[in-house]
């Protein structure tokens, strides 16, 4: 008898922690920020200053019928995805600085610049 109080008392405690860790604030915040395909094959917005601080999160999304992709493009990342229809893409960004990514299907790079679906991620404090 002694032992299956033991045990019972033991899964209380393992349910009220489980339940505990459940129900608290996380103490990391993700703050999301949004950039939109357009039907006129830009970006929106082109150009997104987030200050640092926290879990930063960017979300392109493609909520027109056009296939799109997320190419990086400088020397500081890199990234690549394709972007169908009604998709979206996430990237988790942990540093400061400008970040700047085109549609390769809808943009052109000429010595360094782009022209077209191109747009800049910028973290640094205002």
């Amino acid at each position: 008898m002694m032992g299956s109080m033991r045990g019972r008392w033991f899964r209380a405690v393992i349910c009220v922690a489980v339940v505990g860790a459940m129900l608290a604030p996380s103490s990391v915040s993700a703050a999301r920020y949004r950039v939109k395909a357009t039907e006129n094959d830009e970006w929106n917005p082109s150009f997104r200053h987030i200050e640092p601080g926290g879990r930063i999160v960017v979300i392109w999304k493609n909520p027109t019928n056009d296939l799109h992709d997320v190419k990086s493009y400088g020397r500081n990342w890199d990234y690549y995805r394709r972007l169908p229809a009604g998709e979206t893409r996430k990237k988790r960004f942990r540093r400061k600085g400008s970040f700047k990514f085109r549609c390769r299907i809808h943009s052109t790079l000429r010595n360094g610049q782009c022209e077209g679906m191109c747009g800049v991620i910028h973290i640094a404090p205002l």
